[in-house]
């Protein structure tokens, strides 16, 4: 309503200024001793802001009608039932995507205890190979190689 009576005033103003416009001599107290240019300059600025102040009015307006219709939903109960589904299909999908989390852990899990599986074996394995290594090049250095006795004296 405020913006309502701000606007009928900007309207007014407008009426004033263009039927200051349309006479030929306008007297000096009704100009206030401006020019013809300077009232055309604010007669402008006069219907811009009465532009913005519509355009504003205007968005408010439907705002409002919007939160109208869904109190008057709300309030009939056609309202609840569209947030009662909206819930329930969001409380569904968490459920689904909780049990798709809990798959991926136990997946995840199980490749991690078969990936440590994997290298224990294989650390052993290498372990193995290394000491069967050490015994054969022992056993090579020893056919090979005679104790030189010489060495120590």
């Amino acid at each position: 309503l405020e913006k309502e009576t701000e606007i009928e005033n900007l309207k007014h103003c407008t009426k004033d200024t263009e039927l200051l416009e349309e006479k030929e001599h306008v007297s000096p107290e009704i100009t206030d001793g401006k020019s013809r240019e300077r009232l055309k300059g604010e007669l402008l600025q006069t219907v811009s802001k009465l532009a913005e102040k519509e355009a504003i009015l205007d968005r408010q307006t439907e705002e409002l009608s919007a939160v109208r219709k869904e109190l008057t939903a709300l309030q009939d109960g056609s309202g609840v039932p569209e947030l009662k589904n909206e819930i329930l299909s969001l409380k569904k999908e968490t459920k689904d995507l909780s049990e798709e989390l809990n798959t991926v852990r136990k997946e995840s899990s199980q490749k991690l205890k078969e990936k440590d599986e994997t290298i224990t074996f294989l650390m052993g394995e290498l372990a193995r190979l290394k000491q069967e290594q050490s015994v054969v090049t022992k056993q090579l250095g020893v056919a090979c190689h005679p104790p030189n006795n010489s060495f120590w004296k």
